[in-house]
């Protein structure tokens, strides 16, 4: 059985069954602010922020949620003022607020899970790391947001929201090396990817120092295999060939989906970034331009077949 035909998930409060993998996911949405718009501009990804948020309210825990919903009423609030000064003041308590929740997830990032016990626990291990990543994720969006909204070439002097990112990636690296290292020999995974998920694996491969293609990493697992297997053969006309690799299980399979989606996700927000950081991007804000991309949001939500409440 394949992971696409089955739904990791746990008991809610409620009682009911809650999927751990839902189709939608953060990096789906924040990858609609980069191709939206004109050239050389960004397009005010309000609509992004609010979907992100639906999404995580349905996916991270009470005490992680908390937090998120204050920033995210605070936010909300700064987005209905109109004179300058108040303006000014309500988006400068979103930074304040932003800033903090960043600091706090930090320290707990700090303390990485060792991935020990069986295939279930390596996916749960990771699905709790991944939820401070996404709340890491979703306030610095709201960092970004407000900073734009009050002066979008105040990014040209930014730094703190580049050490931001700097400091997810480094944690989100590491966990990754200790994935790959819990999974054993990392190429099963990669021969795996190749076999059974073939249209995902590029988003995998992209994330190695030398990113491959599913037909390199194939061709090289089959030639592997065929050169040893001459070596038994050597004096035979016929040479069968064979290769074994550690099957994946739909547990680990989905635990390497998180960590990839987060680290995708940080990736469109690190370009976004750098696209402001020239100077050069213009901020748009036009009312009609706005809801091109809440046209975006409701479109893509739709074909991954979310309904939020």
């Amino acid at each position: 059985m394949s992971f696409d035909s089955v739904s990791l998930a746990f008991r809610g409060k409620d009682g009911q069954f809650q999927s751990f993998s839902p189709s939608l996911t953060a990096r789906d949405l924040i990858a609609l602010v980069l191709s939206s718009g004109p050239p050389n501009t960004v397009v005010d990804f309000q609509p992004v922020i609010g979907a992100v948020h639906e999404l995580h309210k349905k996916t991270l825990d009470d005490s992680r949620l908390v937090v998120l919903v204050d920033l995210h009423t605070t936010w909300r609030d700064a987005r209905t003022y109109t004179g300058s000064d108040a303006r000014f003041s309500r988006w400068e308590a979103v930074i304040q607020r932003a800033s903090e929740l960043l600091a706090r997830l930090k320290l707990e990032l700090n303390d990485l899970p060792n991935l020990r016990g069986k295939d279930s626990d390596i996916y749960r291990d990771i699905l709790k790391f991944n939820g401070l990543c996404s709340a890491y994720l979703e306030s610095i969006l709201y960092f970004i947001h407000a900073k734009a909204s009050v002066e979008v070439t105040s990014f040209v002097r930014e730094s703190a929201l580049q050490e931001h990112v700097a400091f997810l990636r480094e944690r989100l690296s590491e966990m990754y090396s200790r994935f790959a290292r819990w999974c054993g020999n990392w190429e099963d995974f990669l021969v795996h990817l190749a076999i059974y998920y073939p249209n995902e694996a590029a988003s995998f491969y992209n994330l190695e120092p030398n990113s491959a293609t599913v037909e390199k990493v194939m061709r090289d697992y089959i030639k592997r295999a065929i050169d040893e297997s001459c070596d038994s053969y050597r004096y035979s006309s016929e040479v069968p060939v064979k290769f074994t690799y550690r099957k994946q299980s739909d547990w680990i399979i989905g635990a390497g989906r998180l960590l990839r989606d987060s680290m995708h996700a940080l990736g469109d927000i690190n370009r976004l970034l750098e696209a402001l950081k020239t100077g050069e991007a213009g901020w748009m804000d036009d009312t009609t331009v706005v809801e091109s991309l809440a046209v975006e949001v409701r479109r893509l939500q739709y074909e991954k077949n979310v309904k939020f409440e």
